[in-house]
């Protein structure tokens, strides 16, 4: 179809098409949420530094009781993106930890924590947070 002002057609001209811009990509993402919530795996972090949790099986409570804040906020608040939050969100918990546990270390306060410990933690906490993200993405599914 041509415009009637125009000898031009009006469909786009052939080749690739622009990408989606910056604000596109990052739409439904909120680094506030993002952040806040990264702050939770702390308390586990600073339980565990302090010796206040002893045992594995107080660290799995409170890995369950982080994730279900996480699910009830993301999912409870029909976030855009559940998926990519969730995951950055564990992203910025294992930077948090890692330079909790790495400051800590340099310190000299508490035990010393290994380095090869210290790199891993951004990624479990991803693999954390893209598992949590996939059980919220369920929940919005089973919801509509």
């Amino acid at each position: 179809m041509t415009n009637p002002h125009s000898s031009v057609p009006s469909y786009p001209p052939p080749g690739p098409t622009p990408g989606p811009t910056r604000e596109e990509r990052s739409a439904g993402l909120r680094p506030g949420l993002i952040l806040g919530l990264a702050l939770l795996p702390l308390v586990i972090g600073v339980a565990r530094a302090s010796g206040a949790i002893q045992t594995g099986g107080n660290a799995i409570v409170l890995v369950g009781l982080v994730t279900a804040v996480w699910l009830t906020v993301v999912a409870g608040r029909n976030v855009a993106r559940p998926l990519a939050t969730l995951t950055l969100t564990g992203l910025t918990a294992g930077v948090y930890l890692a330079l909790l546990f790495g400051g800590v270390s340099v310190l000299g306060i508490g035990a010393p924590f290994p380095v090869a410990g210290i790199i891993a933690l951004p990624i479990v906490q991803t693999v954390w947070g893209f598992i949590a993200g996939l059980l919220a993405l369920l929940i919005n599914w089973v919801r509509t």
